[in-house]
């Protein structure tokens, strides 16, 4: 995370206060540097809903068997449906793993509604970061957004300036070079690192705002389920839950064990040592990997 506030930083500050021109440009980049870092440090500083860790059971416990929990949810259609949720045990954070967790590798420990876990961070996204972390992408997509299309503006009209001085006097460099010189070239490098950072920063903007329309986590999207058993009916209702209705999902009830679609849970990112658990005899209609921290 300090790599990143120092890049962001450092690069604004060169752009508002020596390369750029245009200011506009210059405001925008200037408050949305100072958003970003702000935004960044409260994601990055946050907790994103780690599990806290247990004793280990004693010698010879026997394996925790898994719980099932119901959950309703609305199809496209506005049918309401009942989805049952199996609930496995963690054997490396030793307590059943939180709604929608995974074990992290890099934190070891279990993170509610997990997405995955953040370099730029340093941190798991997870249900209690989420919101900042997609606020955070698409400051970052504005800022780098302004500073490309201002940076290019900024050195074609310093080309246009230079280019009037060379029609004039001809023992002068050329105007592209001389437009360069003015800046040490941290114009042009500027406008590179915007673009090259942009793609990553307005890819994922896209793709995380694809996700809460469908209230799904990059886990649940790349499981490619049949059946999107976390939809709310509607993308309102879904960005709702996905960015605010954490708690509620957290703390779901669970109750009865009528299902008409099975979800069956699997292993954690870490853990390959956890006993086997006795075969589903549910009839199963679709597959997906969830976690839920209610007891049945």
């Amino acid at each position: 995370m300090t790599a990143s506030v120092v890049l962001i930083a450092t690069c604004s500050l060169l752009f508002v206060f020596f390369t750029n021109e245009v200011m506009a440009a210059r405001i925008i980049v200037g408050v949305t540097a100072l958003i970003s870092v702000m935004v960044l440090l409260l994601c990055g500083l946050s907790d994103p809903g780690v599990k806290q860790r247990q004793p280990p059971p004693p010698p010879g416990a026997p394996p925790h068997e898994s719980h099932w929990c119901e959950r309703e949810y609305v199809d496209q259609h506005g049918h309401a449906h009942q989805a049952r949720l199996e609930v496995k045990w963690c054997y490396s954070c030793n307590v059943y793993r939180p709604y929608r967790g995974v074990h992290c590798r890099y934190c070891d420990r279990c993170v509610a509604r997990r997405d995955h876990h953040c370099p730029w961070t340093g941190t798991c996204i997870g249900a209690k970061n989420y919101r900042s972390y997609f606020v955070l992408v698409w400051v970052l997509s504005v800022m780098l957004f302004t500073a490309l299309c201002g940076g290019i503006q900024s050195l074609v009209q310093r080309v246009i300036r230079h280019s009037k001085v060379s029609s004039v006097n001809e023992d002068r460099p050329s105007a592209f070079t001389s437009a360069l010189i003015d800046t040490y070239c941290l114009e042009p490098i500027l406008i590179v690192l915007s673009f090259i950072f942009g793609l990553l920063a307005w890819s994922l903007a896209l793709y995380h705002t694809y996700l809460i329309s469908r209230n799904l986590t990059s886990g649940d999207a790349a499981k490619d389920l049949e059946e999107n058993v976390f939809t709310h009916g509607s993308v309102l209702a879904n960005v709702r839950a996905a960015l605010t209705g954490w708690r509620e999902e957290e703390e779901m009830s669970c109750r009865g064990t009528r299902t008409e679609v099975v979800i069956e849970a699997n292993a954690c990112d870490d853990v390959d040592n956890a006993p086997s658990l006795p075969p589903m005899t549910n009839t199963e209609s679709l597959h997906a990997a969830l976690y839920n921290d209610c007891d049945v």
